[in-house]
């Protein structure tokens, strides 16, 4: 017997078989940015992805790479979404001064990546040994050109071959110096257009093995918070704050009061991670009472105090997206809010903190500046940027002959800086490289931890 069908009897069984094969297959999602290294500390370690909208179910299997038949697991039941996914996985209880390996299951498929999926904890030296040696990667200004949204003629963004440069450059971790992901005007006018731009940034090929061959951390300056030179008056500065937190990792991130700052430590080092956006008005705004202009605000300016007074180490990297000691810097720097600058730099000398060494970004060119009137002990700022974007030239304005400036160190081109701090007792060195496109070293310095002191004299 043979059964008639109408137009419209056709379209509804067509739309019902559709909706049968919607429910009956469940395709895998997709790795669409990372896995990147957050941190690995001695017994805790983070890994951060972006997964595809149609992600359902994404596991972590990790394992020491000693003994991998020692396996641990954590899954993820992922809500479903219109959008990338950025999810982290905080791995818990592991060994220490252990290497481990770690494979990514989505929706029960094993993930295959060009480049080794690993990350070592840290050893417990502290009374047992000396400071351990170790280096960093420090950068900051990364653009990467997407025609579409950037301004017309020549391309902002520069070569991205020295993201190769930075992969194959030997370091234990990398500090991102604050314009990390460039928003566009199309971008910073609506959230799901931040939200584009990080995801769009973060799926870079050659940023993947990059960030997953080492611990990352990162600040923001003005260009991965909003517009130019932007501030609090940012209208969407709390759903920036949002994307920032999600897109990288931190076992902690800024106060009540919202923020990024954050700290960490590594072998004989502290590194404080400051927020130069989320609290900071125009330097000439309205005072109140002795204060003119918020560059931190009252709540991160008093974190960072309490930090630099209780910490034991030798070294204590300040880590800014805007410089702090430059007095030719008329508008971008810390300097120019004259009320924290003071109270900051009146509480290195009255505490007697020692060590201190500045690390900023912005300028689009690298430069280390040294004081010798903060501290019983010098003072540096050490400037490195940019990485892919357009260059600034310093030497044809009024810094031409900054009179902080080491000689020698101004270096207006595409670099990142490698920064390693090696020996023992007296002998122990900080050294900082400023490396080209192709990684080779185009000027070196080097500060012996003891001048850092205050029982040394100035030098």
């Amino acid at each position: 017997m043979l059964m008639k069908f109408t137009r419209a009897g056709i379209f509804s069984l067509l739309l019902a078989a559709s909706l049968i094969c919607s429910f009956t297959t469940s395709p895998a999602g997709s790795v669409t940015a990372g896995p990147m290294l957050g941190y690995a500390e001695h017994r805790e370690a983070q890994i951060w992805l972006e997964l595809s909208a149609d992600t359902r179910v994404a596991e972590v299997i990790y394992f020491p790479l000693s003994d991998k038949k020692n396996k641990k697991k954590k899954l993820l039941h992922i809500t479903s979404n219109n959008s990338p996914i950025p999810v982290k996985f905080t791995l818990p209880l592991l060994e220490m001064n252990t290497l481990y390996g770690y494979v990514i299951i989505l929706d029960g498929i094993i993930q295959e990546f060009p480049f080794p999926c690993e990350f070592k904890t840290k050893i417990l030296w502290e009374h047992r040994s000396a400071p351990p040696d170790f280096s960093f990667l420090f950068g900051s200004c990364l653009y990467l050109n997407d025609s579409l949204y950037d301004r017309p003629g020549i391309p902002y963004g520069k070569s991205t071959e020295i993201l190769k440069s930075m992969y194959q450059t030997s370091s234990d971790f990398i500090v991102w110096g604050g314009d990390n992901v460039y928003l566009r005007e199309a971008d910073y006018s609506s959230v799901s257009g931040m939200r584009y731009r990080y995801s769009k940034n973060f799926s870079h090929p050659l940023l993947g093995p990059l960030r997953a061959s080492r611990c990352n951390f990162a600040i923001w300056d003005d260009h991965d918070f909003g517009p130019n030179d932007s501030g609090k008056e940012f209208r969407l500065r709390d759903s920036s704050l949002q994307i920032f937190r999600e897109y990288w990792c931190a076992s902690a991130f800024g106060g009540p009061k919202g923020g990024i700052y954050q700290s960490f430590k590594w072998a004989d080092a502290e590194f404080f991670l400051l927020d130069d956006r989320y609290f900071r008005t125009p330097p000439e705004a309205k005072s109140v009472g002795e204060k003119k202009g918020e560059f931190l605000g009252d709540e991160q300016l008093e974190w960072l105090e309490n930090s630099l007074t209780n910490s034991d180490a030798s070294l204590k990297f300040i880590v800014c997206g805007s410089q702090v000691l430059n007095p030719l810097n008329s508008k971008e720097c810390m300097r120019n809010y004259q009320y924290e600058y003071n109270r900051l730099i009146k509480h290195i000398a009255a505490s007697k903190s020692e060590g201190i060494i500045f690390l900023s970004g912005d300028r689009h060119f690298s430069e280390i500046l040294k004081d010798t009137s903060i501290a019983a002990y010098p003072v540096y700022d050490i400037t490195c940027s940019p990485i892919t974007s357009g260059v600034f030239h310093p030497e044809k304005t009024k810094e031409a002959n900054n009179p902080l400036r080491i000689a020698g160190s101004l270096y207006a081109s595409q670099n990142f800086s490698l920064i390693s701090v090696t020996g023992s007792g007296k002998e122990r060195i900080l050294k900082i490289e400023w490396k080209n496109i192709s990684g080779e070293s185009v000027y070196v310095h080097e500060i012996p931890l003891t001048s850092l002191r205050a029982s040394q004299s100035r030098k």
